[in-house]
């Protein structure tokens, strides 16, 4: 695995979960979110609304974690829900 350089850590450390996740499924093979909501299942809007953490719907998170090969934990810690536990983590 390449080593991340400071740049890189700077670029990662400001990236919202949403961005996060997004790059992860690109990495994953998934060009868009429509790919991966057709290829698990799930509609592309509650791929669209877990994203920017509209609605929490499990199956989704379950299904980014699976697919990005993350435990359902990381991808909670990536898109808190409710929106406003990341405020108070803050």
């Amino acid at each position: 695995m390449p080593r991340i350089n400071a740049i890189d850590r700077r670029v990662l450390d400001a990236m919202g979960g949403e961005d996060r996740i997004r790059l992860l499924l690109r990495d994953a093979g998934f060009d868009t979110l429509r790919e991966f909501a057709k290829e698990h299942g799930v509609y592309l809007e509650e791929v669209s609304m877990c994203l920017k953490r509209r609605r929490e719907y499990p199956a989704v998170r379950d299904a980014l974690a699976g697919a990005l090969e993350l435990t359902r934990a990381e991808v909670d810690e990536l898109l808190p829900w409710p929106p406003e536990a990341e405020e108070d983590a803050a």
